[in-house]
């Protein structure tokens, strides 16, 4: 039987003053609001794998049932449902709250990114739309094809187009960042996803293996209880055909006396025609001497009934006790077996059990020793019942043999008493059967609890694995989109990395072709000049050796400048080229 506390909770629910309300849409659970339409606690119930039928609040008379005919039965399932909804509503509310304290933490780590890009993609997670991050990156594709298809191949336009590549190899740089960044992410939730997925099929083993030993023992039990059978209807026929070949010859017995009967009449009427024809004046004497024999033969009868009275008292009195002794032996063999079945159940709910809690291992072990003690206390009382039987069987032996004579007189007095007290311990019997058989009806009730009770956490396990089945599957699914996109954000990288090497190919040919054309200007004015200078020495003889210093300053100057200027460039183009290949 459950607890005071159970009952009060019951008493409360059933005058609609208790912890659990029931309102339209919603239901107030310690002064709490919980709507079972909220994504919440949806989500909360998806996570603990209960069913959102808990939150259709059960009368008492939606557990009444054929089978059930008492109240107190009915009120023990009432309770049982009670305390199991409290016990999920408060799980429920936990897990609700826990949910509210991670969307908190999460968007206040959202709040606290700079850029607009970056916590769009760590808030939204898995929301985020593939098709607008692929316009989002072509958008920016875009802006850099136009921007160096614009750049036209004029001269002087070289040093604007290098300070916007930077800008391009910085937005390069970020994309590259936000991918490793990515990544990282990326590995973390894999390996989140296994150590989730060795979780789950460890304790889809475990259920495995306890339902293994569930069926082992079921089949045990199943074996036993047939082998039991077979023996009782073994023992049921021998008794049938026995009591049957008692019947039969009981029937046969009387037909034979009464054939025996009416030969005798009718040899000892005819011996009696043949009498009162031969002898009539013998009438007188045989009539006396039968009335003698009549009066002699009727104290025999009377004292033969008397002794076969006499007799059939003792063998009822014996009959009686054997019949007590063979029921109350009965009764002991049936107390001890059933100890014995719910020792064996005990000790296999044990091995299956291994995580129940010591106070109710206590409890058990307290009910078994009062099962004990009321085991010892009946079979005293049976003995006490059995000793005070037989000093009543003697003392009324004793009274028997001091009062033969008055037997006929008290006889039918002994004979109610004895009904009486027959009558008192079939009545006692009955009200032990009743209270036994209302013992084992709460036994099965509590039984039934249990195994529902176990039902539904099977149940209940099953949509917890369903939806983190769910889960993964959908994390895997955005990991795929990431990769995508990513493979997507490789190849558009590598595309402008392509067009901008070609624009660099370009700039530095026109570079070449300018610098080649004023290097072949220069080596034309030399030429002249030296032409000019040769024509001038033949008429100028002041200063020669001035000017042609002068003049061969002038050239090494300006292939200085055309060297510098190429090995600038060299130097650009390698740098760059590294650049593009860490990229990639």
């Amino acid at each position: 039987m459950l607890g005071k506390s159970q009952r009060e909770v019951v008493s409360s629910l059933d005058l609609n003053t208790s912890n659990v309300t029931q309102q339209q849409n919603q239901i107030v659970f310690n002064g709490i609001i919980l709507k079972p339409n909220s994504p919440r606690t949806i989500q909360a119930c998806q996570k603990l794998g209960i069913d959102l039928g808990i939150f259709q609040i059960k009368d008492l008379n939606n557990f009444r049932t054929n089978d059930c005919y008492s109240d107190e039965i009915l009120q023990l399932r009432y309770e049982h449902y009670v305390n199991k909804t409290n016990q999920l509503l408060n799980e429920i509310f936990q897990k609700r709250k826990e949910i509210i304290r991670k969307n908190r933490q999460r968007q206040l780590q959202c709040a606290s990114i700079e850029s607009l890009e970056r916590s769009v993609s760590l808030k939204q997670g898995s929301t985020i739309d593939q098709l607008e991050l692929k316009k989002q990156m072509d958008y920016a594709y875009n802006k850099t094809l136009q921007y160096l298809q614009q750049q036209g191949l004029v001269e002087g336009n070289v040093p604007q187009m290098i300070g916007e590549c930077q800008d391009v190899a910085e937005l390069e740089g970020g994309l590259n960042k936000e991918l490793s960044r990515y990544n990282k992410h990326k590995i973390q939730k894999i390996r989140e996803a296994q150590i989730k997925l060795e979780e789950d099929k460890k304790r889809v083993e475990l259920l495995e293996k306890i339902q293994e030993r569930d069926q082992r023992i079921v089949q045990v039990m199943t074996k036993k209880q047939q082998e039991m059978k077979e023996k009782y209807s073994s023992t049921k026929r021998a008794e049938n055909k026995r009591i049957d070949t008692q019947e039969m010859e009981i029937k046969s017995q009387p037909r034979e006396n009464e054939s025996q009967k009416n030969i005798q009449q009718q040899l000892n009427n005819e011996i009696k025609s043949k009498m009162l024809l031969k002898c009539d004046d013998q009438k007188e004497k045989k009539k006396r001497e039968q009335v003698l024999l009549r009066k002699e033969e009727f104290e025999k009868q009377i004292d033969i009934d008397c002794q076969m009275q006499m007799a059939k008292i003792q063998q009822k009195l014996e009959n009686s006790e054997k019949i007590q002794r063979e029921l109350i032996q009965n009764k002991i063999e049936k107390i001890k077996e059933q100890n014995l079945k719910e020792q064996q159940i005990m000790k296999q709910q044990k091995q299956v059990k291994d995580k129940i809690s010591q106070d109710h291992i206590h409890q058990l072990l307290e009910k078994m020793v009062q099962k004990e003690k009321e085991f010892q206390i009946n079979q005293k009382s049976i003995l006490n019942i059995e000793q005070e039987k037989k000093i009543e069987i003697k003392q009324k032996q004793r009274k028997i043999k001091s009062n033969q004579g008055d037997i006929f007189k008290d006889r039918d007095e002994k004979l109610k008493q004895i009904n009486e007290k027959f009558l008192k311990i079939e009545q006692f019997n009955k009200q032990k059967k009743e209270e036994q058989d209302y013992k084992i009806l709460l036994k099965q009730e509590l039984r039934k609890l249990k195994e529902q009770d176990k039902q539904d956490i099977l149940d209940r396990q099953k949509r917890q694995n369903e939806y983190r089945m769910l889960e993964i599957t959908e994390k895997y699914k955005q990991v795929d989109e990431k990769n995508q996109l990513k493979q997507y954000q490789n190849t558009l990288l590598q595309q402008t990395s392509m067009q901008i090497s070609k624009q660099e190919i370009l700039e530095r040919n026109r570079i070449y072709s300018h610098l080649q054309q004023m290097s072949d200007n220069l080596f034309n004015k030399k030429v002249r000049k030296r032409n000019i200078s040769q024509l001038e020495q033949n008429v100028l003889t002041i200063k020669p050796k001035v000017k042609n210093q002068k003049e061969d300053t002038e050239f090494e100057d300006h292939t200085r400048l055309l060297i510098t200027m190429l090995q600038t460039s060299d130097a650009e183009e390698t740098q760059k080229i590294k650049q593009s290949k860490r990229q990639n």
